[in-house]
């Protein structure tokens, strides 16, 4: 058997030098990698991974909630929340039977009322003392309350609670948090601080002031000593030591502590002790933000509570020392520098390298879970190095190198776009290209009437039904769905892939589409029975000829979509079904396009909105038979 010759040497060293020689490489430029900074991106995303995996990492022990909910709200129809004043006294007064140690209210009351009845004229006497119960129990000195920064952090105004309120603090200002969540660049919450740099009261976030309070911590040291460990008050971002997902934070509902004898309730007298956080806890609050564990989107009282949680049990992520780092680094770079002398080709180094990369996730996440932070990207990124440079190493012609990297495409797009592309010699341009195409618009006729007639969820399980059978000719005739648009649909045919029939794919697609509109006729009339609602029916209206296909969009949201003339036109030809009778409508261009073999009826010449020149438009009725053109 003959033997495999040996690879080649680098620069001309033998293989135990250009082993050295890459490792030394791997090890310094994933080093350097690491410390620009410039990974900071794919680090959150290997952060929020660890997050999503491990899910409920410890049962809160400190921080529970009392949420406003639905249930609550219908317990007292006839009452504002404005006017809940006197249940939040007596919500705030079971805590203090209880035991609850400290109680941030994570509610903005700016208005008191009897200031608005007052001002608006309308307080006898009496009422002036509406506030009294909710003041005297503020005065207690177990109650931070809530302002709100709106704007920038030097160029912001300050919502501070009701003056009545505040002034029945026994700290004043310095039992008022601020309720504000700061986000990453990317737009998740991940860390929080201490202080704010605002030079004005109040200065202390919720969360870190609620485990002050309750670790009975100096507020204004500039190190404050939380669950054994200290902590800078001023300037630096701390990481959230999320216990676990949304609803990790026990609940309890504010009408349990409004029951009679609120403070016999087990669920009520579990909360003694504990740093409790009042909320409305409603859906219509929208109090809700994004976190680690996107797409589940977390309630801000919870944030507040868990941030509170991970300062009291002193649960931190800590980065890596440098040692480890270096170490992890160094290990990782021998690795990598074998795949760069041994060439192992794209199979055997796309193993080797996967599984280099999970156990360097492995690792990671292993170290996550004892809070702390490794970063993965350069030993990734080592890797990574090591099997490309290999492979380029080991690369004859450029024959090869163009089937390795066609290969490698494969895997991210579709085979259609990576032949296209492959022959064209180009990619497509993201920021603009124009090209033959078809586009196909369909709506649903008295859409309107029969989502004034049918209940919310009803109308998006008949959207959804809809759209389901209607997706399916389209994709079917190599078709894209550019965008769902209320009940109405627009395809492309013809980009990002140029297709030389896409006229013809159109109508295809539309003729199937108008027969699974009549079957769809009787399911509707079976679903919704009795319900008075017009007989389902479709308008589809279908343009062809240039437009432009790219990323449109802001920096913050793109998505890649065709516009232009042809687009409108089509979109134009839609509405003018209903009025033509008819459930196709479509352009002579299109029907030019397609080619013979189309049943259509006569020709009219119409003025469509938006365009200078009138537009020739006929009903498509179909294929004929000898054409072989069915959808």
């Amino acid at each position: 058997m003959r033997r495999p010759p040996a690879a080649p040497a680098v620069l001309g060293l033998g293989r135990p030098a250009t082993i050295v020689l890459a490792w030394l490489a791997l090890t310094a430029g994933g080093a350097a990698l690491d410390l620009a900074g410039v990974t900071g991106g794919y680090e959150r995303a290997a952060s929020d991974l660890w997050h999503r995996l491990s899910g409920l990492r410890r049962t809160p022990q400190h921080v529970a909630i009392v949420g406003i909910d639905e249930a609550s709200l219908a317990e007292k129809p006839d009452e504002p929340l404005v006017f809940w004043s006197p249940h939040y006294a007596r919500a705030l007064d079971a805590l203090g039977k209880v035991g609850a140690k400290v109680v941030g209210v994570d509610l903005l009351l700016t208005v008191s009322p009897e200031a608005w009845l007052a001002r608006a004229g309308l307080a006898p006497g009496d009422v002036r003392n509406f506030d009294q119960p909710f003041r005297k129990v503020l005065g207690e000195g177990r109650t931070v309350l809530t302002a709100f920064a709106t704007g920038t952090e030097r160029d912001a105004e300050l919502l501070l609670p009701n003056r009545d309120y505040w002034l029945s603090l026994p700290g004043l200002l310095d039992d008022v948090a601020l309720a504000n969540l700061e986000y990453d660049d990317d737009g998740v919450l991940r860390s929080f601080r201490i202080l704010s740099d605002r030079p004005d009261s109040p200065r202390r976030f919720l969360g870190a002031l609620l485990a002050a309070r309750a670790a009975g911590q100096d507020l204004d040291a500039p190190t404050w000593h939380l669950g054994g460990r200290d902590l800078q008050a001023q300037g630096a971002r701390h990481q959230v030591a999320f216990a676990g997902p949304p609803g990790t934070v026990p609940v309890v509902p504010i009408s349990r502590l409004l029951a009679a004898n609120a403070e016999r309730d087990p669920q009520v007298r579990a909360l003694a002790g504990k740093t409790v956080l009042f909320a409305a806890t409603y859906h219509a609050a929208q109090d809700v933000h994004p976190t680690p564990y996107a797409p589940l989107m977390m309630h801000g009282a919870e944030i507040h509570a868990q941030i509170a949680e991970s300062l009291l049990t002193g649960r931190r992520f800590d980065v890596a020392p440098l040692w480890l780092h270096a170490a992890l680094l160094a290990l990782v770079a021998v690795a990598g520098a074998l795949l760069i002398s041994g060439r192992p080709g794209v199979g055997r180094g796309a193993v080797v390298t996967s599984v280099g990369l999970l156990s360097t996730a492995g690792l990671a996440f292993g170290l996550w879970q004892l809070d702390i932070a490794v970063p993965i990207a350069g030993m990734q990124a080592v890797l990574v190095s090591g099997f490309v440079a290999g492979l380029g190493l080991g690369l004859r012609g450029s024959e090869r190198r163009r089937e390795e990297l066609k290969r490698m495409f494969g895997r991210y797009v579709s085979d259609e776009v990576v032949a296209h592309l492959l022959g064209s010699g180009h990619a497509p341009d993201l920021g603009g290209e124009a090209g033959q195409v078809s586009v196909l618009f369909c709506d649903i006729r008295n859409f309107t009437t029969i989502s004034e007639r049918l209940r919310p969820h009803e109308v998006v399980d008949m959207l959804n039904a809809w759209f389901s059978l209607a997706a399916e000719p389209i994709l079917a005739q190599g078709g894209t769905i550019d965008k769902y648009i209320g009940d109405a649909i627009m395809a492309v045919f013809g980009a990002p892939a140029p297709q030389p029939d896409h006229a013809r794919r159109a109508l295809k697609a539309a003729a199937e589409m108008a027969r699974r509109a009549e079957k769809f006729r009787g399911w509707m009339e079976e679903r919704f029975a009795g319900r008075d609602l017009p007989a389902f029916g479709i308008g589809i209206g279908i343009h062809s000829g240039e437009a432009v296909s790219g990323n449109i969009g802001s920096p913050r949201r793109m998505e890649f979509t065709t516009i232009g003339d042809t687009v409108n036109a089509a979109s134009r030809l839609e509405g003018l079904t209903k009025g033509m009778g008819v459930a196709v409508a479509i352009s002579s261009a299109t029907a030019d396009a397609a080619g013979n073999g189309l049943r259509l009826g006569p020709p009219q010449q119409t003025q469509v909105k938006g365009r200078q020149e009138a537009m020739q438009v006929m009903a498509f009725e179909g294929f004929d038979d000898e054409t072989g053109g069915r959808a």
